[in-house]
């Protein structure tokens, strides 16, 4: 009697080979004889298929494990930048109060915030402004940030400060593709520091640039857009809107500093060429409370022609002029100074033909009077 019996090699599981023992037994009385062989199959692409299966099931394997680690480490990272924020926070807090001013908050984080954050990726503190297009096209997103290694390794200013702003564009952003690049951005602002009559205690410094972000000193103030209490509402609904008599008067007081800086802009050879509210911040210098910021649009009158040139410094002038023509709508009365006076001349430019027409009306009976 003859048993052939096929066994899978030992040598290697993933070995396609197998062995073939034949065994001979005699009855009754012959002995028990054993032989085993090596046999491969007949099918030349066996040993390739099951190779493949092999090496496809090891490398599930592997992306299965690595995928782990890497979920693990992301994690990992995630609760340690909250951690470190949520330990920032209690110390800003301990050193100054529960509710600390912007200024002194800015201040602090720049003398304090880098020993708290070793990471190799800048740590977001808090998301200023996400910029996009009346289309919704994200075109710049602006967020103070504590540099990372690899920001401090690349730009060695960003060592100076405990956080900075960053301003980072994206790929397909329209300033990029009419040349605003970042690098556009930090010349242009190296430039106007020289020629304005202050650089605004160094806040206005460029600390570094690359093809997709903009990096510089946080300028320390409040936008005129967070100020004005008619930024998001419709002209009808800011004429009609209920104001205190003091938020008057400092709105009246921080158009005309507005107005005033960008007539030193343009004195000194500089126009800003996006200059809207939240281009313009409000700070605590008593000498220039009103300062320009984002300088990535910026014209030189010694690098441009006179038509350029006027176009753009009438831009510059035209959100602060309608500023001016609401708030005289609003309070029903004609106020002094030279923006409000533009203002009704150019109603006809700057608003609708009902709203032109009221302001105008309006400028005509303070003169008769």
């Amino acid at each position: 009697m003859h048993l052939e019996l096929p066994v899978r090699s030992q040598r290697n599981w993933w070995d396609p080979t197998y062995r073939s023992i034949l065994i001979n037994i005699s009855f009754p009385d012959g002995p028990l004889e054993i032989a085993d062989s090596i046999q491969t199959p007949s099918d030349p692409t066996f040993t390739q298929k099951s190779q493949a299966r092999s090496f496809h099931r090891k490398s599930q394997r592997a992306t299965k494990k690595n995928s782990g680690r890497l979920a693990a480490t992301q994690n990992k990272h995630v609760q340690n930048k909250s951690t470190v924020r949520q330990k920032l926070t209690e110390a800003l807090h301990h050193a100054l109060g529960e509710r600390p001013n912007f200024p002194a908050e800015i201040i602090w984080l720049e003398a304090n915030a880098l020993k708290f954050w070793d990471g190799v990726e800048d740590l977001v503190w808090k998301t200023v402004y996400d910029d996009k297009t009346t289309r919704g096209i994200l075109r710049t997103t602006g967020q103070i940030v504590i540099p990372g290694k690899n920001t401090l390794l690349e730009h060695s200013s960003t060592s100076k400060f405990g956080i900075h702003f960053r301003k980072t564009f994206t790929p397909d952003s329209p300033p990029l593709r009419r040349g605003e690049s970042p690098e556009i951005e930090e010349k242009n602002t190296r430039k106007v520091i020289q020629l304005l009559p202050v650089d605004i205690n160094d806040h206005l410094m460029p600390l570094g640039a690359s093809p997709l972000i903009y990096r510089s000193r946080v300028v320390i103030g409040e936008t005129f857009a967070s100020l004005s209490p008619f930024t998001n509402e419709s002209y009808r609904d800011s004429i009609n809107l209920k104001l205190d008599s003091q938020i008057i008067l400092r709105l009246q007081f921080q158009i005309l500093q507005a107005f005033t800086t960008i007539q030193t802009l343009h004195q000194r050879g500089v126009s800003h060429g996006d200059l809207h509210f939240e281009n313009i911040v409000w700070t605590k210098n008593d000498d220039y409370p009103a300062r320009p910021i984002d300088f990535g649009s910026t014209i030189f009158r010694a690098e441009s022609t006179p038509e350029e040139w006027n176009k753009s410094c009438q831009d510059d002038f035209e959100e602060f002029y309608r500023e001016a023509g609401i708030l005289q709508l609003n309070t029903q009365k004609r106020l002094e100074g030279q923006v409000f006076d533009e203002s009704i001349t150019k109603a006809g430019e700057l608003f609708p033909s009902e709203i032109a027409h009221e302001l105008m009306s309006l400028g005509k009976s303070f003169r008769e009077i």
